[in-house]
């Protein structure tokens, strides 16, 4: 499994690089005018899918109102995707072949707040991949199926992970330690 992140230039909508998706899918992103995050194009040869709000900008920390580029994540299991999922600012989408696109979890954010704060954090497991941000993880298996979700506290930490558990710490829990099962997304006190 793999995630990556892909930049778009804001002006042509074209990626800055190929999108691992195959030939099937073409994403372009749309920036309106006075608009904090992009929308988002998928094309196959048979339909289109828009969604509102999904890319967001990357900003240039030397130049803040330079918005020359705009993200958006894949996650997709090699070597060719059918199945793939797309990670953007608030949302997590499913793109299937077969079955279209749809909206597969809400991300627990609040982009009312400070974004200095988002980030997202891929960790490759034996049988898929764990995406943590700041307020949550959750579960793709290698199949592009999500498992499970957490919303998690933004004090939550994540410490490490090992075959079968992903461990945190925080500041405002007691116990201060604890663990997710990755199988089940359980929480376990303690390490």
């Amino acid at each position: 499994m793999k995630l990556i992140i892909v930049r778009f230039d804001v002006e042509s909508g074209e990626a800055l690089v190929p999108v691992p998706i195959g030939p099937r899918f073409g994403v372009k992103v749309t920036c309106p005018p006075r608009q904090v995050d992009c929308d988002v194009t998928l094309k196959s040869s048979e339909h289109s899918w828009k969604f509102s709000g999904l890319a967001w900008h990357e900003i240039d920390i030397d130049n803040p109102t330079d918005c020359a580029s705009a993200c958006l994540g894949f996650i997709f299991a090699e070597p060719r995707p059918q199945r793939f999922l797309i990670l953007g600012i608030d949302r997590l989408i499913a793109v299937d072949d077969r079955l279209g696109a749809k909206e597969a979890l809400a991300l627990n954010r609040f982009l009312n707040e400070d974004r200095g704060w988002l980030f997202f954090k891929g960790l490759n497991v034996s049988n898929g991949i764990i995406i943590n941000y700041e307020n949550g993880v959750f579960f793709v298996t290698d199949d592009c199926a999500l498992r499970w979700h957490m919303n998690l506290m933004r004090d939550d930490v994540f410490v490490r992970v090992d075959d079968s558990f992903l461990y945190f710490w925080s500041e405002f829990r007691t116990p201060q330690d604890f663990r997710i099962e990755i199988n089940s997304g359980e929480i376990r006190d303690g390490v």
